[in-house]
């Protein structure tokens, strides 16, 4: 994939904010228990949202990236779009901020779907991108066959519409998508909706 950006100042790097953090690790321990995989889990000892989500979750991370501070849970050196896990594995999947990093989103969902037992879960955490005139002109190179990274962070975009579709198209059913906003304490109220926790079988 040439890398030949569309100017923006969008920043897609892992979940920081304490808020968003807690809110998103409360939801997965109300949701789901079991072992859990963490597809792109960065090179930090251990993130904020596996701590939080409580001791009925059991972590395993993946990343490409091996880092200088050992990790303080289970960790496989790995990508996305090839997992190496036999099937029916976990009881749940996140993607937390890493959908767009994929090289190929789909492949790497349909792994996904492979390693997930047939009653567990799919978590992606992720910013909505809207339809504007960067989104469109990125959208218009990839159906012509040349492809580019969105920005200089990610290499892919996702409005709400377009995660649901290929997820669709990946096998899972989304079952609920929840608003993480460190400033409003709703849909209704958000004026920039854009940072969502979608949960999937």
């Amino acid at each position: 994939m040439r890398d030949c950006r569309i100017a923006d100042t969008t920043k897609r790097t892992a979940p920081t904010t304490t808020v968003s953090v807690n809110t998103a690790a409360r939801i997965i321990a109300q949701t789901g228990r079991g072992l859990f995989l963490d597809v792109g889990c960065g090179t930090l000892p251990s993130p904020g949202y596996m701590a939080a989500s409580g001791s009925d979750v059991n972590w395993i991370g993946i990343d490409p990236l091996l880092g200088d501070v050992a990790r303080r849970f289970p960790f496989v050196q790995a990508v996305g779009e090839y997992l190496p896990f036999r099937d029916q594995t976990f009881d749940g999947v996140l993607y937390a901020s890493t959908i767009y990093h994929q090289m190929d989103p789909r492949q790497s969902l349909e792994r996904a779907r492979r390693v997930i037992r047939p009653h567990g879960k799919l978590y992606v955490w992720y910013d909505s991108d809207r339809i504007n005139g960067r989104y469109i002109v990125w959208r218009i190179r990839q159906m012509l066959g040349r492809p580019c990274h969105y920005s200089k962070t990610a290499r892919w975009a996702f409005t709400r519409s377009s995660l649901r579709s290929i997820l669709n198209q990946t096998g899972f059913a989304v079952e609920e998508e929840v608003l993480l906003c460190v400033r409003c304490p709703d849909y209704a109220t958000c004026r920039r909706p854009a940072t969502f926790l979608v949960i999937a079988r």
